[in-house]
């Protein structure tokens, strides 16, 4: 959700061919952006909306090479144009791919965990101040990509559901 335009903000994305457009739906409409710097061709990064400074975080990828290479790189959209953000200790070194992610409004930094690199992973990162950092723990999730994930302002805390895992990447039903 963008904040400056009270709209919802598409990037990029694959169907017959990859894309790096933008475009807001204003919940009638869908219109095409102009934004004067773009993200490169990309699918399957992570999205976020940070409400307090009205910005919208893009994180990680594949790139549109014919083999799945997960990227590494961020960008922040301001209203009406990208900027890519400089970062360091990215995730599982190259970047990450069909990962979910959360803005925690509390303390202020963006949560990913799992994703996929090579293989299902099951670790989770913290983005602050332009450095990622592992958070490790004894208990928790079973690797794997593509589960639903958001912060819930009530309770102060992420949640995450489902996503795929296993050898045969089996549908998972759990909460966490």
């Amino acid at each position: 959700y963008d904040w400056s335009s009270n709209r919802v903000l598409l990037q990029g994305g694959y169907g017959t061919a990859n894309h790096n457009d933008t475009w807001a739906w204003d919940g009638k409409t869908w219109t095409q952006l102009s934004p004067k710097t773009s993200p490169p061709l990309k699918s399957r990064g992570g999205l976020i909306s940070i409400k307090k400074s009205k910005e919208i975080v893009m994180y990680g990828g594949t790139t549109p090479t014919g083999i799945t290479v997960p990227a590494s790189d961020m960008w922040k959209w301001d209203g009406s144009d990208w900027t890519k953000v400089t970062t360091t200790n990215a995730p599982y070194t190259t970047g990450v791919l069909t990962h979910p992610m959360y803005w925690d409004d509390l303390r202020e930094r963006l949560v990913i965990f799992g994703g996929y690199n090579i293989y299902e992973r099951g670790g989770t990162f913290e983005f602050h101040n332009g450095t990622w950092t592992e958070r490790k723990f004894t208990t928790g999730p079973i690797a794997r990509s593509g589960p639903g994930m958001a912060y819930v302002p009530v309770f102060k805390k992420g949640y995450m559901f489902g996503g795929y895992a296993g050898t045969k990447l089996k549908q998972q039903g759990d909460t966490w």
